[in-house]
């Protein structure tokens, strides 16, 4: 099946609604999701014209990945969007649609300078992008796959006296020897109560020196994903003046229980049409009836694919409802300054049924063998 030419039929579908007779599309990502090439240019779509605008050394390479595709090369004195225009007018199009929320104000004024009516659109490649198909979702297994693969590495080469970003430096090299592009986003390693910060920055905290760390990751293979688990640490930590703040005040097993619990919770609300405030409340209940209300995390993850971070943002405020083939970080978690805190995330197709959890790894903090 050609994911490629029905994306591009969805994007037309909405071409008598928007009133227009083209669409242009510059940004990188969705340039990408129309495409299939990760390379610079401009992307003309009308009912009867596909044509690729690049430079001379992407020619060949657009050529084989879209055989029905005219490729345009630009001139040494353009711009991708002028060349564009020029297709535009050649074309006949006297209206064009843009994506408003990717198209840069100097390419909406190249396109009008070519006497093209440019239409900002809301969402309208964006919007496609929200709800995944087989292939994409079949991408994203791969990168979790791969993952997994590398957190494997990390569980038995971790050692005592590696600092975060030595532990962290390591987990993306073991990405990449998966067989990743490399990692979705930089690993974050955090030890004891710098497990708190909103996002941490691997530093020189030793792994010993807590009695339980965080390991935040995720796998760029084209398309992401992404994964968090907060372990108990499998090292004997010697009481200092220093650890002392991460052992006062909360009970690692009972905190963990809960987010676990609250997890689970949500997990099992996932479905199609339901709304995001729905998934947030379903583990808001189970962290406040554990008694850690005040500590719960206000965003439960967001939607992810081509990038790191895409819609719906699973946050209070969300006004977005699920819908079937979403691809979510569905992500828990109680954080409390001064001792650490317990969070985790996994990788989750959405479907009329449930949840599909592409992530396989036990939320058990004890993986590390502590």
């Amino acid at each position: 099946m050609n994911y490629l030419t029905i994306r591009r039929a969805d994007l037309l579908k909405s071409q008598k609604a928007d009133s227009v007779e083209a669409y242009a599309v510059g940004d990188p990502t969705n340039l990408e999701y129309l495409s299939g090439v990760d390379v610079p240019g401009f992307l003309v779509v009308a009912p009867k014209q596909l044509a690729f605008v690049c430079d001379d050394e992407y020619a060949a390479e657009v050529a084989a990945a879209i055989p029905d595709c005219e490729v345009v090369l630009r001139k040494a004195e353009q711009t991708y969007a002028v060349a564009a225009g020029e297709v535009l007018k050649k074309l006949g199009a006297k209206s064009v649609g843009v994506d408003a929320n990717t198209t840069p104000v100097a390419d909406f004024d190249a396109l009008t300078a070519a006497g093209v009516a440019v239409k900002a659109i809301p969402n309208r490649v964006n919007g496609l992008r929200v709800v995944k198909d087989a292939g994409e979702v079949a991408l994203i297994r791969e990168a979790v796959q791969i993952a997994e693969r590398a957190f494997a590495m990390m569980r038995v080469l971790l050692r005592e006296d590696d600092t975060e970003k030595e532990s962290a430096d390591a987990l993306d090299s073991y990405v990449r020897r998966a067989g990743a592009r490399g990692s979705a986003f930089p690993p974050v390693v955090a030890v004891g109560e710098r497990m708190a910060l909103p996002n941490p920055k691997p530093g020189k905290r030793r792994i010993g020196d807590g009695s339980k760390l965080l390991v935040d990751w995720g796998v760029d293979v084209g398309y992401k994903c992404a994964l968090t688990r907060s372990l108990r640490s499998p090292f004997p930590v010697t009481p200092t003046r220093k650890t002392k703040s991460e052992r006062a005040g909360q009970d690692f097993d009972d905190v963990a229980k809960a987010v676990v619990a609250a997890h689970q919770a949500a997990l099992a609300t996932v479905r199609a049409e339901v709304p995001v405030a729905e998934v947030r409340a379903a583990a808001q209940q189970i962290i406040a009836d554990a008694g850690y209300a005040d500590s719960f995390l206000p965003r439960m993850g967001h939607g992810i694919g081509l990038q790191a971070i895409e819609a719906p943002i699973l946050s209070a405020a969300s006004a977005d409802v699920l819908r079937h083939g979403m691809v979510l970080v569905l992500s828990t978690g109680v954080a409390v300054q001064g001792w650490g805190a317990v969070r985790v995330a996994d990788t989750v197709l959405v479907t009329k049924e449930g949840a599909t959890a592409l992530t396989t790894i036990s939320l058990d903090p004890n993986l590390l063998g502590g």
